[in-house]
């Protein structure tokens, strides 16, 4: 696999981007399993695209700091006392969707605290048997291990983890909870959530990108390229915005009455669309270009219903009608960009009074899959009030708008 960090200074973001080799096979069934939030305490937001030949994987490290510069930099008892805890919460997240533990990131560079939590969040790669990635559970205790207790006063918690280490060739989950009870207080394992019956609710996303990157990529194995956009002078968009089903929206305000009125009169091909920043009502295209490669949509004079944001660059596109075409055709309602001179309508997206939405496949050229499964041609497919779904060779995330 290939890694890679891209920051948005003007956005203030972070995102993580993996690239499976052709050798390594994407599951999409736990793809879907961790875009639903379901572990968002444990794992970091994550979103994905593409297919079984081209799949790519965003997780949000937007105001995040990683274990790697803790360790470096000095970390406190809590957090150091956070860190083994989360060994053994990730190790029964995959117990529980019967994951292999190969599919986590265990490496300091990719295990990350979010604000001032105690408990970090761990990245789990969604690919058969996991990444070629030469990292697990025990290499990960080893480094802990290492640290200097003295450092926060319990220099018995890493003399234990080191005699629990010396005993083991594989890791065993209940011999570690073991010396976590002994070593640590309030010893008992967390909640998952479906033994509460509830989905856990998505992390919300903060507002800055407050924490650069620090992992030195010499403490990568070699088996990861990694690309640490450490400086960017121009404007630079992340690859994805990571708006995720449910989580809080901090998007583009709607276009106000009087700035609805610079609009008025214009022809379908008139539009207007955002790039993750305040919407400029004088920035309106007034016809398609092949080059043009920005998601548009009519503007008109109905409140806002829903936002249609396409993954790869984050191009967003509000849509203020209960139903609308998306496709490459100038008569689409939502254009998906490049060539114009097509009637290529890929799907219908109707907006529904109870909430939701219902998406029909218009025999898009390449399919059509909501959250991840193909529907046929002409059939259609619900969705919550937030989710995603796929046309061509786009993947999109659709959410209501209050």
């Amino acid at each position: 696999m290939k890694s890679r960090i891209k920051r948005n200074r003007r956005a203030g973001t972070c995102t993580l981007t993996i690239h499976p080799s052709r050798a390594e096979l994407p599951d999409f069934a736990l793809a879907q399993v961790l875009l639903t939030g379901k572990y968002a305490d444990y794992l970091l937001p994550f979103v994905y695209e593409g297919d079984r030949q081209s799949a790519r994987f965003y997780y949000d490290l937007t105001n995040t700091v990683s274990l790697s510069h803790l360790l470096r930099k000095g970390m406190t008892a809590e957090r150091f006392a956070g860190s083994l805890r989360a060994v053994e919460n990730v190790v029964r997240v995959c117990q529980a969707e019967q994951a292999r533990l190969q599919t986590i990131l265990w490496h300091p560079d990719y295990i990350y605290f979010l604000g001032d939590d105690a408990i970090p969040r761990m990245v789990q790669v969604p690919i058969v048997d996991g990444p070629a990635f030469e990292s697990n559970p025990l290499s990960l205790l080893k480094i802990l291990s290492q640290k200097d207790a003295e450092t926060f006063g319990c220099q018995s918690w890493a003399d234990e983890l080191k005699s629990f280490l010396k005993c083991q060739v594989e890791f065993d989950a209940s011999a570690y909870h073991e010396v976590l009870s002994s070593i640590l207080p309030l010893g008992e394992l967390s909640v998952l959530p479906e033994q509460q019956h509830t989905d856990s609710e998505h992390a919300g996303e903060p507002e800055g990108c407050n924490q650069k990157q620090t992992g030195d990529a010499d403490s990568i194995p070699d088996c990861v390229d990694v690309d640490l956009d450490k400086e960017d002078d121009g404007p630079q968009y992340s690859e994805t915005i990571l708006k995720l089903p449910g989580a809080h929206e901090q998007g583009t305000p709607a276009l106000t009455a009087s700035q609805h009125k610079d609009v008025q009169g214009r022809s379908v091909s008139d539009c207007s669309y955002t790039q993750g920043e305040e919407a400029n009502a004088s920035s309106v295209v007034d016809e398609h270009n092949e080059d043009d490669e920005k998601p548009t949509s009519l503007w008109v004079e109905d409140s806002p219903r829903f936002r249609v944001t396409r993954i790869r660059d984050g191009r967003q596109v509000v849509c203020h009608q209960p139903v609308a075409t998306i496709g490459r055709s100038a008569r689409a309602d939502i254009h998906m960009g490049g060539n114009s001179n097509v009637s290529r309508i890929h799907a219908e997206i109707r907006c529904l009074k109870t909430g939701g939405f219902e998406i029909t496949d218009k025999h898009s050229s390449n399919g059509t899959r909501v959250s991840g499964t193909f529907i046929e041609p002409g059939v259609t497919a619900r969705i919550d009030q937030s989710g995603a779904f796929s046309l061509a060779d786009s993947d999109f995330i659709i959410e209501t708008i209050d």
